[in-house]
């Protein structure tokens, strides 16, 4: 499925304009799991299925580094 931006923030929780600025390129050079998204046009949209992969990544390269910590 794919969402706009407004659905994307609502799937993740966050506020259209918190996930707006993780995907402008400065932003996404800092990071080391940039937000998966695409543009049509001016566009942003994003495909569920990589932003649910995406979450996974986070939470298992969090737990990584929790274990690495203990």
């Amino acid at each position: 499925m794919i969402l706009t931006l407004k659905e994307a923030a609502k799937l993740l929780k966050l506020k259209p304009g918190q996930l707006y600025e993780q995907t402008r390129e400065r932003t996404r050079a800092r990071q080391e799991h940039p937000v998966p998204h695409f543009r049509i046009g001016k566009h942003l949209r994003f495909r569920q299925p990589d932003l649910e992969r995406w979450i996974e990544t986070l939470a298992s390269s969090s737990v990584d580094s929790t274990e690495h910590h203990l």
